[in-house]
């Protein structure tokens, strides 16, 4: 047998999933993994104060948010390539002109509300991530069921994941030096990414043959676990609450750890890359192994670990417990995000609809953690936020005790 040629490989590479892969690794370490990590930096130096952090992160998830609801139905109209070229594009802009809005107001060249400009630019870098997640997750899952897209979606939650937990990492060493030199390399990495997606094959070009067409979906009703609808409405409510958490761990921690606890940012770049690190673990734990479907006990854990992880943060006794903290609640976050992404899309014909409304959830639940975790600080004191976000985990908690009960009492009835 001849081996394959260069050509032959490049060809399956941009034919498979490779690129969306690569493209997914990039942009998520240039959004989550940096910007978001430079941008409480940002806003303090260019006069901001904790409520106008929580502000500028909490107005873009809203924006996010509007945007999932109003053009997530109409998505899978659209072909998923050309939608993620236009939005990474117009998102490398946005954050290049963040940089030039910081770079301006840093040396007094620019004094024409520069907070207000941020915060408008990352609204708008805000809005058009709809046009890139949904269809980048509806693209990759199409075609796939059961255990073949639980570890599908397994390989894609390693790839953004992993991104997240090398970046911060480095963002943490640039942020030392300077914030907006940390904003320019998270546009060159969208830019990079960019060109990623620009490489891969459209989804009509590879699906033209019989071969590569994608094989048509089992109808719902015969194929669904009985208990996906209970499972799928519980994890909506951990998904939200985790976010809340998360909305907290990407503003107000910064805060919490650099001003009020007095160590440096490169140490918060450092416990920001092991909170991804064990997200990491967590999704890659999840995509070798299918036991953990429609099971409670597992779901119900990663919720309590992440309640652990909070009062750790209150206690605030060491650097150690802290790091725990980090661990705990990367890894129960993995697992409710890879457990409502499975049972949004199962049975499912156009996936990007479910995704949307799995953004929807994630956005307003960094909406809620950092509007709210910003008033909270800046009110009361800057453990304030962590009690509540205590409170939100403990509720959803006891809502989905009442929702799985409820569904119990309803099996019991019909096979009675």
């Amino acid at each position: 047998m001849l081996p394959k040629s260069s050509n032959d490989k490049n060809i399956n590479f941009r034919q498979g999933a490779g690129p969306l892969f690569a493209a997914s690794f990039l942009f998520s370490g240039a959004h989550n993994g940096v910007f978001t990590l430079a941008l409480p930096f940002v806003i303090v130096l260019i006069g901001g104060s904790d409520k106008d952090l929580g502000l500028c992160y909490g107005l873009g998830t809203i924006a996010y948010v509007i945007s999932c609801l109003t053009a997530g139905r109409h998505l899978d109209r659209f072909n998923p390539k050309r939608l993620l070229q236009v939005s990474s594009a117009l998102i490398t802009l946005a954050m290049v002109a963040v940089t030039l809005v910081t770079h301006l107001a840093a040396n007094d060249s620019l004094s024409l509300f520069p907070i207000i400009m941020v915060t408008v630019f990352n609204a708008i870098l805000s809005l058009l991530l709809t046009l890139y997640w949904p269809p980048m997750m509806g693209w990759l899952s199409r075609g796939h069921e059961g255990p073949a897209l639980s570890r599908r979606m397994s390989r894609f939650n390693l790839c953004w994941s992993s991104a997240q937990a090398i970046c911060p990492f480095a963002a943490g060493f640039i942020l030392r030096h300077s914030p907006i030199l940390a904003v320019l390399t998270a546009a060159v990495l969208s830019a990079i990414a960019f060109l990623c997606v620009s490489i891969a094959a459209s989804p009509r070009i590879a699906s033209g043959s019989k071969k590569q067409t994608s094989p048509r979906l089992p109808e719902p009703a015969t194929m669904l676990h009985p208990s996906n609808a209970a499972f799928c409405t519980m994890t909506r409510s951990a998904l939200f609450v985790s976010c809340v958490v998360l909305g907290l761990m990407r503003t107000q921690f910064a805060l919490l750890f650099t001003d009020t606890l007095g160590y440096s940012k490169a140490l918060f770049g450092i416990l920001t890359g092991l909170l991804c690190l064990s997200a990491v673990a967590g999704f890659f734990v999840t995509g070798k192994t299918h036991r953990w479907h429609h099971r409670l006990l597992p779901f119900a854990a990663a919720q309590v670990i992440t309640a652990v992880g909070l009062i750790l943060i209150l206690g605030c006794r060491s650097l150690t417990a802290l790091c725990i903290a980090m661990v705990l609640i990367g890894v129960g976050q993995s697992f409710i995000y890879a457990s409502h992404q499975y049972y949004a899309v199962s049975g499912q014909k156009d996936r990007s609809k479910p995704m949307a409304v799995h953004e929807i959830l994630i956005s307003a639940g960094y909406a809620c953690g950092a509007i709210g975790g910003g008033y909270l600080a800046e009110y009361f004191n800057r453990f304030t936020p962590y009690q509540f976000a205590l409170a939100a985990v403990s509720a959803a908690l006891l809502a989905q005790a009442v929702i799985f009960g409820l569904y119990k009492k309803s099996a019991a009835r019909r096979s009675a």
